[in-house]
């Protein structure tokens, strides 16, 4: 990827997708295709499990008041989704205030 095939091994073809994925998220700016390669990502790291974690990572918990609004009730916390950002923290917001 850093030097356009010159050096190298060439990598298996879903990584190449998920090269060309990279390259179309950092250009597109409408919300719901974000979403929709997001997603695409997060499956082919689910099936394909490139990186075998070592040590297990417990659950997560938040905390939340009642009076706050528009914030998922499950949520995916890893570096891969870049927890909190893939949710979109801009949108919550506290009743009432």
């Amino acid at each position: 990827m850093l030097t356009d095939g010159d050096r190298g091994v060439e990598p298996p073809e879903e990584i190449k997708r998920l090269q060309e994925i990279h390259r179309t998220l950092s250009l597109t700016v409408d919300k719901e295709e974000r979403q929709k390669l997001w997603e695409r990502v997060i499956r082919a790291h689910a099936e394909y499990m490139w990186v075998i974690p070592l040590v297990a990572q417990g659950k997560e918990i938040g905390v939340l008041s009642n009076d706050f609004r528009n914030v998922p009730e499950r949520a995916v916390a890893s570096w891969i989704t870049m927890t909190p950002g893939y949710l979109n923290p801009e949108t919550f917001y506290i009743r009432g205030r």
